[in-house]
Parts: structure tokens; C-alpha cells; sequence
């Protein structure tokens, strides 16, 4: 059994397949966990009303409403409960949109259980309830693919998306790591002050920009030991920089 304590998780799916399938999922990497099952979002918002979950999985597409707008309706009371995208709609407008209603992730089917684990330990992430940004701003505690991390601010050259993830990499020549965030959710952990989104591809540390072309919407970000240039830069982020 893992070490996380007992949670009780909602699965609402319309496919009675995919709802036995990713139990048996949860039931082999977390023994101890209380499980409840949704076929329609009727019953998933009876359940809910009813009942208190540490974890709610959602479907996308489903019969009568989607599993974007049952997050919505879901959202009007319980703004904190995570919810968990579980879907074979690989649309990035989707995803998108279930990161604004402040979803944790967003997986695909067939569901990988190295990624549902990965997936499930991060919704229970005591992070999730607590505003990084508190963090003294040159350490910077973020969630990768080994689990927690503290990180100097100073030694992060740039992230880059990596679909649902992003990667970070540093000023001192140590291997990139993978963050359990895409650059929307990481522009929120990051201080401000130090870091500056710019494009759909990076965020940067403004400290280790040193040219900028307008012209070839480009910037070039130079560590002293080593320059790297970023293409594909939007317009706006030249005003900030």
C-alpha cells in the first residue's frame, strides 16, 4: 500500500468499462482506498451533494452534460475538492478549459498506471492548499516527476511546455527535470518579480535575458557561460522585458 492515508475518490464515467478499469487501477496501487462510482452526472451531483470526496475523477464526454460543465456546477460549492480529468478526448482547448475550473490534471485513456499514480499523489499534494509564492522568493518548491522539490529561483534558465508538463532548465548545466505543471499552472507558482511568460512555449528568468529582436520575435538568454535563444516570442512580452 502506498503511503498516502485513506481518501475516498468519486469515478463518474458513462462507460461502465472505463469505470471497473481505472478501479481496479486505484484498488492496486492504493488498497485502503473507499471508492464510488457515477454513470450520469445526475447521479455524480446526488453523490456529491450527498457525500464529502477527498477526489473526483471526471469523464468529458458524457451523455446530458459534459464533464467540463459538471466541474462548473461542481465548483458553486465545493471549490477545493480536486478533480481529476480521465479521458480519450486529447483536445487542447479541453484541457485548457478544465485548467481554468482549476482541475489538477488532465490524463489520457487507456489510462498509464504510472501516470494515474503520479497523477493521484498530486491532487493530495499539501502544495495544492497553500500559496508557493509564500515561499521565500529564491527558493521555489515545485512538483516533478521525483516528487517535491526545493529549487534556487537563480538557477532556473527558462521552462518549456511539454503538453501537460513543462521542463525546467538551468543556468548551472544540470540535467532538465520534468514539472508536474504546464505553463499556465506554473505562471501561477512562480514570483513574479523573477519570472515572465513569454509565449506559448516558455517562461524565463527575466534575470538571464540579455538581447531582444522585435524583428525576429526572439530573445537571447546568456548565463555568463552559455547563450540559448528562444524564438517565437509573443509581441507583449517584449513590453515587460
Amino acid at each position: 500500500m502506498k503511503s498516502l492515508s485513506v481518501k475516498k475518490i468519486l469515478i463518474v464515467d458513462d462507460e461502465e468499462y472505463s469505470r471497473l478499469y481505472l478501479a481496479q487501477l486505484i484498488r492496486e496501487l492504493y488498497p485502503g482506498f473507499q471508492l464510488s462510482f457515477a454513470a450520469t452526472v445526475g447521479e455524480a451531483l446526488f453523490l456529491i451533494k450527498s457525500d464529502r470526496y477527498d477526489l473526483i475523477m471526471l469523464d468529458v464526454e458524457m451523455p446530458g452534460m459534459s464533464g467540463l460543465e459538471l466541474l462548473a456546477e461542481i465548483r458553486k460549492s465545493f471549490p477545493c475538492v480536486p478533480v481529476l480529468f480521465v479521458s480519450a478526448y486529447k483536445v487542447a482547448d479541453y484541457i485548457q478549459k478544465a485548467i481554468r475550473l482549476n482541475a489538477v490534471d488532465y490524463i489520457d485513456k487507456p489510462v498509464d498506471p504510472i501516470e494515474l499514480d503520479c497523477a493521484i499523489k498530486k491532487c493530495f499534494e499539501e502544495k495544492k492548499s497553500v500559496d508557493t509564492r509564500d515561499e521565500p522568493e529564491d527558493r521555489l518548491k515545485l512538483f516533478t516527476a521525483q516528487g517535491d522539490m526545493l529549487f534556487c529561483a537563480d538557477d532556473i534558465l527558462y521552462f518549456e511546455s511539454a503538453k501537460r508538463n513543462s521542463i525546467a532548465y538551468f543556468c548551472s548545466g544540470t540535467n532538465p527535470v520534468v514539472v508536474r505543471e504546464n505553463l499556465i499552472g506554473l505562471k501561477s507558482l512562480l514570483p513574479v518579480s523573477s519570472f515572465l511568460r513569454v509565449g506559448r512555449q516558455y517562461i524565463v528568468n527575466k534575470k538571464y535575458v540579455k538581447f531582444i529582436s522585435r524583428s525576429n520575435r526572439s530573445i537571447t538568454l546568456d548565463t555568463g557561460q552559455k547563450q540559448i535563444r528562444l524564438e517565437r516570442i509573443s509581441p507583449e512580452a517584449f513590453s515587460a522585458l
